[in-house]
């Protein structure tokens, strides 16, 4: 009675997985591959065992010691470091011995794993300048301009990644620029956090005649020239060169007042986007220059 029971159940399964087929027209697995299924997607990986992973560490333990020892021990704080080797030492004693229960093995495991984490870096530098501070390394940093980046380099050969914040350009003088910033990183591990402040001045002041420019409340630096007027009326200066570029100067027409005779002028331009404008007045004494003018008129009308 069973078996028909069983048998009966067999065919009315296969019923079913048929009219699904049909419906679908797909061909259903079987219950060969949907088992082959389940053991390829069950499948896990396989713990590593306390031995394992005590060589692990130990490597990455000794790893540490090669660093210390070609630095001449300048890599870590001695303190830290002396805590290290000894749990390392402890570590390779208990490998050695095939008979070690996992129970030290485990021991070891955790106080060499603790050892390494617990390792602090001995120094760090910024641009090769030293940091210092225990709870925020920092320092004080010239630089010829604003920096695109900065890298904190650790005594072990470790580096991070400075973000700069706070950059605040101003122009001293017409080509100069200066700026100060912060660049800095949080807090990791045994490192403490670094706060760098920075200051740069980079660029040349541009000059005229021997001065220097002085800002206007627009920005712009601005100089006044007085040049000399010949007797043919034409200003002793026709161009000037500042931050490299010559520029021509623009002269207004003639003018007589109070007997004399003169002529303003400007010339303008830029130096690293810092706009430059001169104001010039060329002059001379008119002399006869009003009377010579009203006979040259008389003799005109007479001539008419």
């Amino acid at each position: 009675m069973r078996k028909q029971h069983t048998e009966t159940a067999a065919r009315a399964t296969a019923v079913l997985v048929a009219a699904a087929t049909l419906a679908s027209g797909t061909v259903a697995a079987g219950p060969a591959a949907w088992a082959a299924d389940q053991n390829e997607t069950g499948t896990t990986q396989t713990k590593k065992t306390v031995r394992e992973q005590l060589e692990q560490t130990v490597a990455e333990a000794t790893a540490k010691k090669d660093i210390q020892d070609k630095t001449s021990g300048g890599a870590y704080t001695a303190d830290t470091y002396g805590i290290l080797s000894d749990r390392l030492t402890d570590a390779q004693n208990l490998l050695d011995d095939p008979d070690t229960s996992d129970d030290r093995l485990q021991s070891a495991l955790d106080a060499l794993d603790k050892a390494v984490k617990n390792l602090k870096v001995a120094s760090w530098t910024v641009n090769g300048v030293a940091l210092t501070g225990d709870q925020t390394l920092t320092a004080d940093i010239g630089l010829d301009a604003k920096p695109g980046s900065l890298t904190a380099i650790g005594s072990d050969g470790t580096k991070v990644d400075l973000s700069i914040s706070g950059a605040d350009e101003r122009h001293p003088a017409l080509g100069v620029t200066s700026g100060t910033a912060v660049a800095g990183a949080p807090r990791d591990g045994t490192r403490p956090s670094i706060s760098v402040h920075l200051s740069w001045t980079s660029g040349q002041e541009q000059t005229a005649y021997g001065r220097s420019f002085w800002p206007a409340e627009d920005g712009t630096w601005t100089l006044s020239q007085n040049v000399a007027l010949d007797a043919g009326n034409q200003p002793a200066e026709t161009s000037v060169t500042i931050g490299g570029e010559t520029v021509d100067i623009t002269w207004d027409a003639l003018g007589v007042k109070d007997g004399m005779v003169s002529m303003s002028g400007r010339a303008e331009g830029s130096v690293d986007g810092q706009k430059w404008r001169i104001d010039y007045t060329a002059s001379r004494d008119g002399g006869c220059l009003i009377v010579c003018v009203w006979d040259h008129l008389i003799e005109r009308k007479r001539s008419w």
